[in-house]
């Protein structure tokens, strides 16, 4: 029984860390800046579906803006493709050595409202942390181009 319970919780650790995204149909990105006075700190949260991104704009609480733009059908399959292509995967969670200061982000797929995805990384100090790997620039920039002149969408 006891070599039993090993095993299994062998394979339920091998199943989180090889884990991959598969087919969504809304995705969550969440990217939370580091630690900096408020009138410089900006984090911000997408949500797309097959037909809109919600951009979600706020400084330790403060909704500093909430644009929700329409996509197509097509540009929501353009998402899909990144996220495929970034090659996301769960690992074994990498933990942050007392580093402190540094950005994170946090990515959720969703099918039928269920969350069949999740991850996140923390960037510190030249090192990555956290359960999350793959191309995340890739995804994130993809989402920016989606939002004309990004950057004004953060003052």
């Amino acid at each position: 029984m006891k070599n039993t319970l090993i095993l299994f919780t062998l394979l339920g650790i091998f199943t989180v860390s090889c884990k991959t995204p598969g087919d969504f149909d809304s995705i969550k990105i969440k990217y939370i800046d580091s630690s900096v006075p408020p009138q410089y700190h900006r984090s911000y949260t997408f949500f797309a579906t097959e037909n809109s991104i919600r951009l979600s704009v706020y400084s330790y609480g403060n909704i500093l803006n909430d644009t929700t733009i329409t996509i197509t059908s097509n540009q929501f399959n353009e998402i899909r493709q990144t996220v495929k292509s970034a090659k996301l995967k769960s690992r074994q969670e990498k933990n942050n050595s007392d580093c402190t200061g540094g950005t994170a982000l946090e990515i959720v797929l969703f099918k039928n409202n269920t969350k069949v995805f999740e991850g996140h990384t923390y960037l510190c100090g030249g090192s990555t942390y956290g359960n999350l790997s793959g191309d995340i620039d890739s995804i994130l920039s993809k989402f920016k181009s989606f939002f004309d002149n990004f950057e004004q969408y953060l003052k």
